[in-house]
């Protein structure tokens, strides 16, 4: 298995193209984050031969290394709708935010003593639980308020 066999699996539309097409909720939105987050997991990398430096993922071809995905804002459905396009007001209209009590994905939740971000402990550690955990909470949440945001 390759880089490409990754890409396929967990990343096989860019995030701007599924936060851009018309229709896509939210709901949408977080199953691309999901599957992407399950597939940034250090065993799973190890498996398609795909290393990380910083947020990076690279793979070796031919001996050389290759860039293969950036983990940022760029990269994720989410932010692409909430946080860029509705800058000013950062990520407070983010469903994984929301969910949070109000706490975007890369910002500590004090209140409920939380000692990193989720998104920081994945750049530390390269633990994606707490990422997966705040997607999936997300997708609770939303799956549990569709009548209101619909209605």
């Amino acid at each position: 298995m390759n880089y490409q066999d990754w890409m396929h699996k967990y990343y096989p539309i860019g995030a701007a193209a599924v936060a851009e097409a018309e229709g896509a909720t939210d709901l949408v939105l977080l199953e691309h984050a999901e599957r992407k987050w399950t597939g940034l997991d250090a065993a799973t990398l190890d498996e398609y031969h795909i290393g990380i430096v910083r947020n990076e993922l690279f793979a070796e071809v031919g001996g050389e290394p290759l860039y293969v995905l950036m983990i940022n804002d760029a990269t994720c459905t989410l932010c692409i709708r909430h946080l860029n396009e509705h800058s000013n007001h950062g990520c407070e209209s983010c469903p994984i935010a929301i969910a949070r009590h109000g706490v975007p994905c890369d910002s500590i939740d004090v209140e409920h003593e939380e000692m990193n971000s989720p998104f920081t402990i994945w750049c530390e550690k390269r633990d994606t639980q707490p990422m997966l955990k705040a997607i999936r909470d997300a997708i609770q949440f939303v799956k549990e308020h569709q009548g209101e945001q619909n209605g």
